[in-house]
């Protein structure tokens, strides 16, 4: 989840896997605590879900056969965070750790899209304004509408349709698009691929701790990281690794992830301290990513300002050439 309201439905989750673990850790039994969460769901609908979650465990299924057959909303990394917790007996420990993720995922939403607000208002207020003139000299309030619309609604389409499909497991041509348009915007293109290798760490740890195994682990990480790219790189690897080939040795000969994350993970996995080595890459890139956004948001507005300056002279100029063309008219040859 991307976008303007992200930072409140990962708030959102972190509260529901906290209560559940809550739950279970007081030593309420999993159907009872399923229960619980579905009379009082901090998740919108997610009642619904849970209640046909409940039935299918009392049929026999397994709690993430329940939820996938429930439909309850889960993205492939906490589906087998939640196996593993389910495998090991270590669910109660497997919920807190989707609960801290999902509270680091949403302050970094909040801090970005936060900085951003003021960056956005000012270039629709530009918009809004540039378009003002016009609607003075004539009064046609339609057409005023008109050219203001004109700008906003391609500009509102664009944003959300990069935002829509960089939100999910997309894998097709538009995908690359979408990242690649991104990526192709300076400062905003450097903090999504920042963003991206943060979530790649942070969903490496989180599986790992969880008791995923490492090769298990990189598909689902690659595929919840927000990178098509990646996701298809990781599938181009696969074969080798199931050669003999580690993930680390793959890591350094490619040029897909930076040298950074190569080196670092490739000397976590030689010292046998991964966990570790990834809790730092994904802090270390977390912090790039804000820095490069905040960079993006306080540029912004200087390019709102330069463009209106631009305009304003534009029609100073037009201004006066009008003027003295229509003196040269009236004083003649």
């Amino acid at each position: 989840m991307w976008g303007p309201g992200a930072a409140r439905a990962w708030a959102r989750r972190a509260v529901f896997f906290d209560q559940w673990a809550g739950l279970l850790d007081a030593g309420v039994p999993l159907v009872g605590a399923l229960r619980h969460l579905s009379q009082h769901p901090p998740l919108p609908q997610a009642g619904r879900f849970l209640a046909r979650a409940i039935e299918h465990i009392q049929s026999g299924a397994t709690l993430t056969e329940a939820l996938q057959a429930s439909q309850f909303p889960l993205d492939p990394l906490e589906r087998a965070v939640l196996q593993a917790g389910e495998r090991s007996g270590r669910l109660v420990a497997c919920l807190r750790l989707l609960a801290d993720e999902a509270r680091q995922k949403a302050a970094l939403n909040r801090e970005v899209w936060s900085g951003l607000a003021y960056p956005l208002f000012l270039l629709h207020f530009a918009v809004l304004v540039l378009a003002l003139p016009e609607w003075v000299r004539t009064g046609d309030a339609g057409a005023y509408a008109g050219r203001v619309l004109s700008v906003l609604v391609p500009l509102h389409g664009a944003a959300w349709w990069i935002l829509w499909w960089s939100s999910r497991e997309r894998r097709g041509s538009a995908a690359a698009v979408a990242e690649a348009l991104l990526d192709a915007t300076p400062l905003l293109g450097s903090g999504r691929r920042a963003l991206v290798m943060s979530r790649l760490a942070g969903g490496l740890k989180l599986l790992l701790e969880a008791g995923v195994s490492v090769l298990e682990a990189w598909p689902l990480a690659a595929r919840a990281c927000g990178s098509a790219r990646l996701h298809w790189a990781v599938e181009e690897w696969w074969p080798r690794w199931q050669q003999g080939e580690t993930p680390g040795e793959t890591l350094r000969a490619s040029a897909r992830v930076p040298s950074l994350f190569a080196d670092q993970y490739a000397t976590g996995e030689l010292t046998g301290r991964l966990d570790e080595v990834l809790g730092r890459l994904q802090h270390y890139y977390a912090e790039e990513a804000r820095a490069q956004l905040k960079a993006f948001a306080s540029w912004l507005p200087r390019l709102v300002y330069v463009s209106v300056a631009c305009w304003i002279g534009w029609q100073v100029v037009q201004f006066w050439s009008a003027y003295f063309g229509q003196l040269e008219e009236l004083l003649g040859p």
